[in-house]
């Protein structure tokens, strides 16, 4: 799919999705013209990167989840393991905000970090 389609199907625009793959985020394949092609799972990273943004979590912080969604898992508030050590959860959401998901991804995340 083209980029207009992707940033309309994951509520963001164009620019956000070529920032997002200027960070090395998203991935899309390229057309034999050059064009980038996504795909469903683009849709989806998109789509998360925008949720954890949305808990305050800085664009350039989210790779762990996205490498946990890589993983396997069908939400990036299911992973509680995170490879990023300097991740300080705490510090970075803006605890006001937060949403019922918010807060669970927060308690799985700081009880797996005191286990």
């Amino acid at each position: 799919m083209k980029i207009s389609e992707l940033a309309r199907r994951a509520d963001a625009t164009a620019k956000t999705v070529r920032y997002y793959e200027s960070l090395g985020l998203i991935t899309p394949q390229r057309l034999a013209n050059g064009y980038r092609d996504y795909g469903e799972e683009d849709v989806r990273l998109v789509r998360e990167i925008r949720a954890l943004t949305r808990l305050g979590i800085p664009v350039e912080r989210t790779r762990p989840f996205l490498e946990c969604l890589a993983a396997g898992r069908a939400h990036a508030d299911d992973c509680h393991m995170l490879s990023d050590p300097g991740l300080r959860l705490a510090g970075m959401l803006r605890l006001p905000t937060f949403t019922a998901g918010g807060r669970r991804l927060f308690r799985r995340l700081t009880s797996s970090a005191t286990a």
